[in-house]
């Protein structure tokens, strides 16, 4: 592989990965919030992983998955509008 190619992919890897990760925090925040608002502490969502892995596993694939979905929205927001913005 030519190093540009590699170059181009780590790029475009590591783009994805910082975009990931604040829709990753941004889940996790709403997250916090719910919990709290439902008289709930973060600690009794690890003591749900410590008692019952299988849920709390569970629990954390749904937040991954929530995040990769915030992604894909905005993404597809970013390029509605760019295709809005571009002259005919």
């Amino acid at each position: 592989m030519v190093d540009s190619e590699k170059t181009e992919k780590s790029g475009k890897w590591r783009k994805f990965w910082n975009c990931y990760q604040q829709e990753l925090f941004a889940v996790f925040l709403v997250f916090c919030v719910i919990a709290l608002l439902d008289d709930r502490d973060i600690t009794d969502y690890l003591e749900l992983l410590w008692k019952r892995p299988v849920s709390g596993i569970g629990l954390l694939v749904l937040l991954f998955l929530l995040a990769g979905g915030v992604h894909l929205v905005r993404r597809l927001i970013r390029q509605l509008r760019q295709e809005k913005d571009k002259p005919e």
